[in-house]
């Protein structure tokens, strides 16, 4: 069992909130989400999907993603926040995803809650490159609010100095650690 529906009711409530992982989308690629939902049924409104940034900076925000989750479920929304596939613990490795990928788990996620929860007002929030992805994925689309943090305002320039970044940690743990860069798990991009 995949979807919202299976993340009901997997992880016992407490006072507050009621959540659970789930996961989602094409079933040869699942996105990995967890939902987060008001305790009481009076509580719920509005959904809110939390979407992450691209590549390390995923990793670094990830703590105030969860924060954010918490918070808006406090307040009454139901929140789905969720790793784009290569990231986390969705399906796929990073070096292997490309953008039209990206956008489309954008599109799983806000379909999944669209078809899980009836008409819901769905607002976006994004981080870093995630937000261009996000942008690119829903413009045109019914959302009721859209934010953007920390989007960068050149995704090329942006793209370009992640690799530059990634390359020089990598000669660094190279030289520190000679044998780990031919293992694998620095290879991030």
């Amino acid at each position: 069992v995949s979807g919202i529906a299976a993340a009901r009711g997997s992880v016992p409530s407490g006072p507050m909130i009621a959540s659970g992982p789930l996961f989602f989308g094409v079933a040869e690629k699942p996105l990995y989400g967890f939902l987060h939902e008001p305790a009481t049924e009076a509580a719920k409104g509005n959904t809110l999907i939390l979407v992450p940034p691209i590549g390390p900076e995923a990793i670094r925000q990830h703590r105030a993603i969860r924060q954010m989750a918490v918070s808006a479920v406090r307040g009454g929304m139901r929140v789905l926040r969720f790793d784009f596939r290569g990231h986390g613990d969705s399906a796929g490795a990073a070096r292997d995803v490309a953008m039209r990928e990206w956008i489309e788990d954008v599109v799983a996620a806000r379909a999944e809650v669209a078809r899980s929860f009836t008409g819901p007002r769905i607002s976006i929030v994004a981080w870093g490159f995630g937000a261009i992805v996000a942008h690119l994925a829903l413009a045109g689309e019914d959302v009721a609010d859209f934010a953007l943090v920390d989007a960068p305002t050149n995704g090329a320039t942006f793209w370009t100095d992640l690799e530059a970044r990634h390359r020089q940690n990598a000669r660094a743990t190279a030289a520190r650690w000679p044998d780990a860069a031919s293992t694998g798990p620095f290879d991030l991009l």
